[in-house]
């Protein structure tokens, strides 16, 4: 797997720059909760209710587009609503399907005009910001086979999907398949904790942010992610070393380059070392 290093000739000219503290205002996504320690998540086994001439539009999109490499579809947690209470995030969810989600996300501006915010499909995301012990973070360069963001630079995770017929889920584990499909990480590997709960602004896709911080170094990291199930949906990995003015500098120059979802969890990751 090709590694990525964070930082050329001309970003490290701009890293030495940088400034440790970030913009309040960051582009691409909303902080929705901070501050909490467990999460929980209901689901009503329910799909989210979508006008008529909607739902033939998602059919026709997913007729079009389904024949894709690596695109297909299923079930996915929608995020309804969420509260804190006594430390624990609690989500209510319903349910939506990776057709309709492939459709709001290149359809926002429509949806939006026509039909109004509540029927974005809101699939609830869940992604991991990797610190390896030898004090680098350790991401994504995704790949062109991808739904979205392709290209960009991203932290692991995908979606919770809705394969067992629990209402009330393990996000944790659902986390913990993630790392181990896409970079061969098991569950003793890595402790895995909470940062925050983002949405992306585009189209108000709620995203669930964790740090996994792992006793393995890069090169055992790189080795095992060489053997991952998923490793086709990323190019190569990228490092960059864990320290605030690099990581800073990173966002500055990659703002245009990096999903919401890596932007969040760098940002986050600088500013909660703070509170």
């Amino acid at each position: 797997m090709p590694v990525t290093p964070a930082g050329s000739e001309r970003e490290n000219k701009v890293l030495l720059q940088a400034r440790c503290s970030l913009k309040k205002k960051s582009k691409g996504y909303s902080v929705l909760e901070l501050g909490f320690a467990n999460v929980r998540v209901v689901c009503h086994p329910v799909f989210h209710p979508l006008p008529a001439e909607m739902q033939q539009n998602i059919e026709l999109y997913w007729n079009r587009i389904r024949n894709r490499k690596h695109l297909f579809n299923g079930l996915l947690l929608r995020l309804d609503s969420w509260s804190v209470d006594a430390n624990t995030l609690l989500l209510n969810t319903s349910i939506t399907d990776y057709r309709t989600l492939m459709y709001t996300n290149s359809h926002a501006r429509l949806i939006a005009e026509n039909w109004g915010i509540n029927c974005f499909a809101r699939a609830l995301g869940i992604s991991a910001l990797v610190v390896c012990r030898d004090q680098f973070m350790v991401l994504m360069r995704r790949s062109n086979q991808v739904g979205e963001y392709r290209n960009c630079i991203d932290v692991f995770g995908g979606h919770v999907g809705m394969d067992e017929k629990s209402i009330n889920l393990d996000i944790r584990q659902a986390m913990f398949k993630e790392l181990e499909e896409e970079l061969g990480l098991l569950p003793d590997d890595v402790n895995l904790t909470s940062s925050g709960l983002i949405q992306c602004n585009a189209h108000s896709k709620p995203e669930l942010l964790f740090t996994a911080s792992t006793s393995l170094s890069v090169r055992e990291i790189i080795d095992k992610s060489n053997r991952a199930r998923d490793r086709f949906e990323y190019t190569s990995i990228v490092i960059i070393p864990a320290d605030d003015c690099t990581l800073a500098g990173f966002l500055r120059v990659n703002t245009r380059l990096t999903s919401p979802s890596a932007y969040g969890s760098l940002e986050l990751f600088i500013q909660q070392k703070y509170i």
